[in-house]
């Protein structure tokens, strides 16, 4: 499978005359955005053709060892390879522009190629490494960003009349070039031939006004691979979208050096990725239910605690090893309550999808929790039914439980591979999943040691969640003393409880499910007698709605 790089060494040796312009050549200019044209000491004066500017850049690294490279080595190898083509060497760079601040949160840039009397492409450039990037691409969710108006300003000041003006861009760089369209006057919006949206988010509608979006839609096309998760944010849905294949898996297919490329033409598949599309289900129900002052509050507390340690760039995340996130963890611990509400909700919708969501707009869940009295009748019944189950019980209880994670997962598994027609490379990660509860299966049916194994992990793991939980809980002020103390007690034994059974031998623990349902049991009582204690008095003749 060749890709852009292997498109410019084969493709490149033909003209614009005798090779028209192409969806692939919108990539290859997109790409060439990526490259930082602003590496040279004395900047030169535009415009200049791409051959001239490659060959000033290597001039200027020469007389200047010291001179910082590209950090990406196969942006140089790709900017390198077409500027020594025939067909993009004489392509001028108009206008290149470059923003980077990190208070602001502002990484932006963008260059205008334009081959005189035909073509000018105007690309924007995608996220980079540094966190005021990444962090750029979340606020697009609830707020109009800087590099989006900086993105129009350039649209507008590299318009070229008599020639066919096309916008373009990668990943956030599309996203730019979709707000520049969406933006422009009549008159403007009439110079522009055509827009590249290659996997890039749409605009959310919470923020911007997407009235003009329909006159885009004549006028773009959107390039997307089969596992597009970034590309169907917000998805602006073009009818003239393209599915690539890639060489890649999962959410690396992201980038376009591996979207695949025969004989000079894409290679499309007919359908997204299923996977792909139901976490893009899951994360369009994630933030259906954040509002947008959430959202800011969220981004603001996630990239502060990022950033902590002084990290500028992912790369410095990465470096910082084990500490980083360790620091990174415990300010999580201490962010906003509707910070960690956001990500406590993310596995909710993973787990249960949409369904959770209607239930409680429903009322019903909030109902319930009203009933103090119902929350501890049910912690009270699940200890006695814990107390009184026998360790057989617990035992087909257990054998059960992943007899049918495993064959639900065959069946899924199953299912997945008729749909891609048998091909097992595109259930890799599926099949792993699959052996794992098979050998988990086979080992609680064959063994009756693996049961207390597996028992006590996972009693333990869920012990030290409450453990954290309760803990948390117990520094509310507005909760009772009583109540607070009963939260304190529960994070002890739940953090006592479940240390134990991470380091005790499992052949030893025969009687975890007693010692948890007296605990539920005691906990369901306590809390009881508080509520009775503590419940507000009602009179007859002033009923409470």
């Amino acid at each position: 499978m060749d890709n852009i790089h292997d498109y410019v060494k084969w493709m490149g040796r033909f003209g614009f005359d005798e090779l028209a312009f192409s969806h692939i050549d919108a990539m290859v200019l997109s790409q060439l955005s990526y490259y930082d044209l602003a590496l040279m000491e004395d900047y030169p004066d535009l415009p200049l053709s791409i051959e001239g500017l490659s060959a000033r850049i290597t001039a200027e690294r020469h007389s200047s060892p010291n001179l910082a490279t590209n950090p990406c080595r196969e942006a140089g190898a790709f900017f390198q390879s077409v500027a020594r083509s025939k067909r993009y060497k004489d392509i001028i760079v108009r206008e290149y522009a470059e923003e980077s601040d990190r208070d602001r949160a502002v990484q932006f840039a963008a260059a205008s190629f334009e081959r005189r009397g035909d073509f000018n492409f105007i690309a924007f450039r995608g996220t980079d490494d540094t966190l005021a990037g990444w962090k750029e691409d979340f606020m697009i969710s609830f707020t109009l960003t800087p590099s989006q108006q900086l993105a129009l300003e350039f649209a507008r000041r590299n318009l070229v009349p008599d020639i066919k003006n096309i916008l373009g861009g990668h990943s956030k760089g599309a996203n730019m070039a979709l707000y520049a369209a969406s933006q422009m006057t009549i008159d403007e919006w009439q110079l522009v031939g055509s827009v590249y949206l290659l996997d890039g988010p749409g605009l959310c509608p919470d923020v911007l006004d997407t009235v003009e979006l329909p006159r885009v839609r004549r006028k773009a096309v959107a390039i997307n691979p089969q596992f597009s998760v970034i590309g169907k944010l917000f998805d602006p849905e073009i009818p003239k979208t393209i599915i690539v294949q890639s060489s890649a898996e999962g959410l690396m297919q992201h980038d376009m050096y591996t979207w695949g490329i025969d004989h000079g033409k894409l290679m499309t598949a007919r359908e997204y990725d299923p996977q792909a599309q139901k976490i893009n289900g899951l994360i369009s129900d994630w933030l259906g239910g954040i509002d947008n002052e959430k959202r800011k509050v969220f981004v603001e507390d996630i990239f502060s605690i990022l950033s902590c340690d002084g990290a500028q760039t992912v790369s410095d995340l990465m470096k910082g090893g084990a500490d980083t996130m360790e620091n990174a963890l415990v300010k999580l611990l201490g962010s906003e309550e509707s910070t960690r509400d956001a990500i406590a909700g993310l596995p909710e919708k993973a787990m249960f999808g949409s369904a959770l969501t209607r239930i409680k707009k429903l009322g019903f869940i909030k109902w319930l929790s009203g009933f103090r009295a119902v929350r501890c009748a049910l912690l009270i019944l699940g200890g006695l039914l814990l107390m009184l189950a026998s360790n057989e019980m617990l035992n087909y209880i257990a054998k059960g439980f992943f007899l049918v994670l495993a064959v639900a997962e065959f069946v899924l598994t199953v299912r997945r591979l008729y749909k891609v027609h048998w091909d097992f490379s595109m259930v890799r990660e599926r099949l792993y999943l699959l052996i794992i509860l098979s050998a988990l299966c086979i080992a609680v049916m064959t063994r009756e040691r693996a049961v207390y194994l597996l028992g006590s992990m996972l009693y333990g793991a869920v012990a030290l969640i409450v453990a954290i939980v309760s803990a948390e809980r117990a520094w509310k002020k507005s909760d009772t003393v009583f109540l607070r103390i009963i939260h304190i007690c529960e994070a002890l034994f739940a953090a006592g409880f479940g240390m134990s059974l991470l380091i005790i031998s499992p052949d030893k623990v025969y009687n975890y499910s007693l010692i948890v349902g007296a605990a539920l049991f005691a906990d369901g009582l306590a809390r009881l007698i508080e509520w009775l204690v503590h419940r507000p008095y009602t009179r007859r003749d002033h009923p409470v709605h």
